[in-house]
């Protein structure tokens, strides 16, 4: 299972419920065996354009970066393997909520599920139009477990 470090720079409403439900979700279908930490920000737009710049050299504003913890480090006590950072602009998760019509909780579901993507390696920027369809799949199928259809 998936455990969440937060660490808000910014605010947003982030449920420890919810984010058990993402990350039960997400380690089902992913197949996540054991547990696995990911330090999730929430930063304000300068910070993550700055970031944004600064690792993608795009100098705008994103709603979610990622990076991905290299080699086989762990955590000390529990021994979590850390997955890596997921970066997300509250700003922007706000208005992308107004834009799709969709709660906050939502969004933040829909960013942190594609931040997840990345960090188990999935792309859809740098590689062929099905791997990038593979990915897109997969993030429907972890969305489906959270926000089952009636």
């Amino acid at each position: 299972m998936i455990n969440f470090v937060v660490n808000k720079k910014a605010k947003l409403a982030c449920r420890p419920s919810w984010l058990k439900l993402i990350a039960r979700n997400f380690s089902r279908v992913a197949k996540i065996k054991g547990n696995a930490e990911v330090s999730l920000a929430i930063v304000g737009d300068a910070e993550m354009r700055r970031l944004n710049r600064v690792y993608r050299n795009k100098d705008k504003t994103t709603d979610v970066l990622s990076f991905a913890e290299s080699g086989e480090k762990f955590v000390s006590g529990d021994r979590q393997k850390s997955l890596g950072e997921i970066v997300i602009s509250a700003s922007q998760l706000k208005r992308q909520a107004k834009e799709f019509a969709v709660s906050e909780d939502g969004e933040l579901a829909r960013l942190l599920v594609h931040g997840l993507a990345h960090l188990i390696g999935l792309d859809h920027e740098r590689v062929s139009e099905k791997e990038a369809k593979k990915m897109e799949s997969f993030e429907a199928k972890v969305l489906a477990g959270i926000f089952p259809q009636k």
